[in-house]
């Protein structure tokens, strides 16, 4: 049924008003306003209601709209920051593999001088165990030394006490020569050299 526009609009502004307790009264109160039926009155009514219900599910729906925008706008935000903590993480990665790698070349290098370090002490250990040797020899030849030393010193002792005794003898022993006829020279010899 047809219904005129006034009074369809006459009762949707009836129906934006709080209802009374006695709906029966607030239809009464509509027909008698409008030139509609009781059934159209109700009708109207429940078109009306229909109609703001689902007003307010479209109000909802936008507000629901505006704030899952938001929501993306955050998660995009947040999209970008994980981007930019990623590619910070594969920046501080490839200096750890930068970082790797040079510890690798240090270890190699530590590694080689290791192995030459060890060539230089077994070198060191068998000129260490010859000069061990050498000192053992030397230590077992100590006491020949000071036997030859005493017998050296022996020996000069009495090299010394001989010459002293000679000296003294040649000294006592001197024979005076008569000069020979046309000089005047007196020849003192010993008889060693007669």
């Amino acid at each position: 049924m047809k219904r005129p526009c006034h009074d369809s609009q006459a009762v949707s502004r009836a129906y934006e008003i709080p209802p009374a307790r006695d709906s029966a009264r607030q239809e009464g109160g509509l027909v008698m306003m409008t030139n509609l039926t009781r059934d159209e009155v109700k009708a109207a009514m429940l078109e009306a209601f229909e109609e703001s219900a689902w007003a307010r599910r479209v109000e909802r729906s936008e507000y629901d709209i505006s704030e899952l925008k938001r929501d993306v706008a955050v998660l995009k935000q947040d999209v970008a920051l994980l981007k930019q903590d990623v590619a910070v993480l594969k920046q501080d990665v490839a200096e750890l593999k930068h970082d790797v790698a040079i510890l690798k070349s240090d270890m190699a290098a530590m590694k080689k001088q290791m192995e030459r370090m060890g060539v230089l002490m077994e070198e060191f250990n068998e000129k260490l165990t010859v000069a061990l040797e050498l000192l053992q020899h030397c230590v077992s030849m100590i006491p020949s030394v000071r036997k030859h030393d005493l017998q050296i010193s022996g020996a000069k002792a009495d090299l010394d006490i001989t010459q002293t005794i000679l000296t003294d003898h040649i000294q006592n022993k001197k024979i005076h020569v008569a000069p020979k006829r046309g000089r005047k020279k007196k020849s003192t010899t010993t008889e060693g050299e007669i």
